[in-house]
């Protein structure tokens, strides 16, 4: 739309409609190439219109302060002289009152333009239309180049905020403490707060001993450590043919190595209806001198749990080799196995690892045993050359009698099997174990009690080489396991005196 100079009728009071004479006669040329060209007037129009909009709402305002000598005081640190409100930066022509106001007079802007300023004001509303119809042509070509990346942007910086979550603290995982079993086949470490639940000694046909471990006396969850007699078969061969495997369903089979001894591990699940039962297990079989089972049970939902709590015992097991006995130091942390006992009872509590021994010696044996026990009795004749008694306390109902024994041609499982106190009782269990290269035939023996005698289980041990002697340990059901590697010890530091 060619406007210049040369259109001296032109004013701010009739471009509205200069544009739209110049818009119809361009509608009626218009080629389909000059519609956006047609349309950028159209908003141009639009964009005049708007302004002259504004400009009438400022020559309300204007008018109005002045009627009501509307002022605004400045801060006390500025100057005193009220001041009108400003109109916004529209050009205007200042006018000073007598009280110091200064007001925009916008009715200024409608007048007529003076004759030495109309060439250049025309120049100026020229290029200003030029400018916005420039603008508005890039913004419509460039529009879609600038918004998708902003947008993209946007998007991208929300979902990536969006998964920035906050680094989640771990809190350190408590030090799992263990202490140590020490016994005549293995060593192991269990939880410090787990109990030893039972000792046995089972027929050499399945285990030589078997230890079991559990977090409570009343807990579902259990670990058993068994020695078992000298085999030919291989770790794999083993654990395939265990009761255990064969009554479940063995799910999967890997190796693992400690102290360069390799287990073969396989996890078994039997089937129970009771949700209360140990039927998910993990059995590991090694063969170092003589074959080894550690058993862990748990309930399905607390095996993963006390999978650690296994694992850690696995890698601290060590066979033992011949007799062990414990060193005399024991370590102060070490915790009791029962809960305190009355006061009345004078027995002291019995502690996971053998407390410092001492050796008793006379002509028949040697033999140590613990430095806070007592010999209550020594005696000779009757049906032993000499026995004598050890005890925690001389009112204890915990006692191991060794009895040195008259010389006679049977064997040390003869001699076990027409024991009186073996005959009184009930048999449960026998095996045989090899100390300083002599054999001995063992026994476990459950007592019933009577009204004058409580019920007591016994360990009862017979030997026969160059001459008999009988070992014997008692105690009262509920404490017989705890005493037992106690009684382990003293059992393996026997030496005949012949």
């Amino acid at each position: 739309m060619p406007v210049d100079s040369r259109d001296e009728e032109l004013t701010l009071e009739n471009v509205d409609e200069l544009v739209a004479q110049k818009l119809s006669q361009l509608q009626a040329s218009q080629s389909p190439t000059m519609t956006s060209l047609s349309r950028t007037v159209r908003n141009l129009q639009i964009i005049y219109e708007e302004k002259r909009r504004v400009e009438r709402v400022w020559e309300r305002i204007n008018d109005r302060a002045s009627a009501l000598d509307l002022t605004v005081s400045l801060d006390s640190s500025e100057a005193d002289a009220p001041v009108a409100i400003p109109p916004l930066h529209l050009p205007g022509k200042a006018v000073q009152d007598g009280n110091g106001l200064v007001r925009e007079n916008l009715n200024s802007l409608l007048r007529k333009p003076e004759p030495g300023k109309q060439s250049w004001l025309l120049h100026r509303w020229r290029n200003m239309g030029f400018g916005l119809v420039a603008a508005l042509i890039l913004i419509t070509l460039f529009a879609p180049f600038f918004a998708w990346p902003m947008l993209a942007f946007h998007f991208h910086g929300s979902q990536a905020g969006s998964l920035r979550l906050p680094a989640k603290t771990s809190s350190p995982q408590p030090q799992l403490v263990m202490r140590e079993y020490t016994g005549r086949y293995f060593k192991i470490q269990y939880p410090a707060n787990w109990i030893i639940a039972g000792i046995t000694a089972e027929s050499t046909a399945s285990y030589l001993q078997t230890v079991q471990f559990r977090p409570s006396t009343t807990s579902a969850i259990e670990i058993n450590v068994s020695a078992m007699p000298d085999s030919n078969l291989s770790i794999y061969q083993l654990l395939h043919i265990d009761p255990h495997v064969k009554l479940g369903t063995l799910g999967s089979t890997h190796t693992v190595t400690y102290h360069k001894i390799p287990w073969a591990v396989g996890v078994v699940d039997l089937a129970s209806s009771s949700p209360t039962q140990a039927n998910k297990l993990e059995i590991a079989y090694s063969k170092q001198t003589n074959p080894y089972r550690i058993e862990f049970g748990a309930t399905p939902d607390t095996f993963e749990q006390y999978s650690t709590i296994f694992n850690a015992m696995l890698a601290s097991f060590y066979p033992q080799i011949g007799p062990t006995i414990t060193p005399a130091t024991m370590p102060s942390s070490t915790a009791t196995l029962l809960p305190t006992m009355p006061s009345s009872t004078a027995t002291p509590l019995p502690t996971a690892s053998v407390p410092a021994m001492k050796e008793y010696s006379n002509q028949h044996f040697k033999i140590l045993y613990p430095a806070n026990w007592v010999i209550t009795s020594v005696t000779t004749g009757g049906t032993s050359l000499q026995t004598v008694q050890f005890r925690p306390s001389a009112t204890s109902t915990v006692f191991v009698n060794v009895d040195a024994m008259y010389m006679n041609n049977l064997s040390g499982s003869q001699l076990l099997n027409i024991d009186p106190d073996v005959n009184l009782g009930t048999l449960v269990s026998t095996s045989t174990v090899t100390y300083h290269g002599i054999p001995w035939s063992v026994g476990i023996v459950n007592l019933a009690g009577s009204v004058l005698v409580q019920p007591s289980k016994l360990e009862v041990a017979y030997s026969n080489q160059n001459a008999p002697y009988k070992i014997e340990f008692s105690a009262p059901p509920s404490t017989f396991a705890s005493y037992s590697s106690i009684f382990d010890a003293i059992f393996a530091s026997f030496y005949s005196g012949g």
